[in-house]
């Protein structure tokens, strides 16, 4: 998508900086319009921020073919609906992330569970791989996968990942990781040696 930064591209980028509305009837006469290469035949621009609990949340931009494109009483009733909308916003993320921390705990406790639950490594591990792939679909971005690993002499074998399909794919290709050669344990030798999360 098209992103601007914040208090340094265009309208929308000092809107969202200040906090106040710019009603902009002749782009060409203002300095901190920024011309968007898709609406190439914008000449008036009505810019809200979206605020939300004293919190700028985002911003609401019209862009108009014409010059002085809206009346005051369009923009008085545009400046009522940004209030809407931002509360709006607002209480949808705050249900997301109501609902995000319930499955995070939810996946938390399974996990615990699946550990008192069964006394096979296999399983429990098993388990745990599985609980820990799902919490990361409780943040948005789900993962490819995930895998455990345990050290085994001077290497990390490949214990147990969910989907559990790629286990025996993981076990073929690169079967294990070598803790010998930094050029070759990459991130995850990585944790190991420093026993530090890598990022």
């Amino acid at each position: 998508g098209f992103k601007l930064k914040v208090g340094e591209q265009g309208l929308v980028g000092h809107v969202a900086q200040t906090g106040i509305y710019q009603v902009i009837t002749d782009v060409s006469q203002n300095p901190h319009f920024m011309r968007n290469p898709l609406l190439g035949q914008t000449h008036s621009e009505v810019t809200f921020p979206l605020i939300a609990r004293e919190q700028i949340i985002g911003v609401l931009d019209l862009q108009h073919r014409s010059v002085s494109a809206l009346t005051d009483e369009q923009i008085a009733t545009l400046e009522t609906m940004t209030n809407q909308i931002a509360n709006a916003i607002h209480n949808a993320q705050l249900y997301t992330q109501a609902e995000n921390q319930r499955l995070t705990l939810q996946a938390l406790y399974d996990a615990g569970q699946s550990v008192l639950e069964s006394l096979d490594l296999d399983e429990i591990l098993a388990n745990l791989v599985e609980q820990v792939w799902k919490l990361t679909g409780t943040q948005g971005v789900q993962a490819e996968f995930s895998c455990l690993l345990l050290a085994e002499g001077n290497r990390l074998r490949f214990e147990a990942a969910y989907p559990r399909p790629v286990l025996e794919a993981l076990r073929r290709r690169p079967a294990f990781i070598p803790l010998d050669d930094p050029q070759r344990y990459g991130v995850t030798g990585r944790a190991f040696r420093t026993g530090k999360p890598q990022l």
